[in-house]
């Protein structure tokens, strides 16, 4: 929660003094800067406009008869700041993950010879064994990185996890086979064994 003050030091307030009320004049700021110590650490604005009404402080001193007087306007905004935390969008689809299956420039790109990629296949099964509302399926174009076709991509709460040279149409069965059990079970299991040696980081 933070509160903004400021100081403002009217410089349209007339101050008078005698030679000899130096001393009180000086005393007078001393005063003000305390004020100011006192309200370290909140945020400072000199918008006395966004501010809105503030309180007075005149002090006086005197000296051989004459009164020196300094007037300093303490400003202070009635608006008192919480911070939250922004609000997130809500989804009525949650599902326990989401493999992303690319098909870009290189991955399945036959006519460059590499290998396939059964994109129809995996869509006609996710859909015939139920899987969608669960466990999201997406076709994608160009992931990266492309020198490790085919790519791979399982994303889930837990993070992401990138495999590379998928290049057997059974390799693509055992990730499917494991979304059905992952479904099942209600949570992303751990990916099969046989993908230990496809894990990649492309970042760096």
């Amino acid at each position: 929660m933070k509160a903004q003050v400021s100081f403002d030091e009217l410089g349209h307030e007339a101050i008078e003094r005698a030679a000899a009320g130096g001393n009180e004049l000086k005393d007078v700021l001393a005063l003000a800067f305390a004020f100011e110590g006192a309200f370290d650490g909140f945020d400072l604005t000199l918008n006395a406009a966004d501010a809105g009404q503030g309180s007075f402080l005149v002090l006086g001193g005197m000296g051989q008869g004459v009164c020196a007087v300094l007037s300093i306007q303490i400003i202070y905004s009635p608006i008192l700041y919480v911070q939250t935390e922004e609000a997130m969008l809500e989804t009525k689809r949650r599902v326990i993950g989401q493999m992303i299956v690319c098909q870009g420039c290189c991955c399945g790109a036959t006519q460059k010879d590499r290998p396939a990629v059964p994109t129809d296949w995996l869509k006609e099964e996710w859909r015939r064994r139920g899987l969608l509302k669960r466990f999201q399926l997406t076709v994608s174009g160009c992931v990266g990185p492309c020198d490790l076709p085919n790519v791979v991509v399982v994303h889930s709460e837990a993070g992401s996890q990138w495999l590379g040279n998928i290049t057997q149409f059974d390799q693509y069965r055992s990730l499917m086979e494991w979304a059905v059990r992952s479904v099942a079970a209600g949570q992303l299991l751990e990916l099969p064994r046989e993908f230990s040696d496809h894990r990649m980081e492309p970042w760096r």
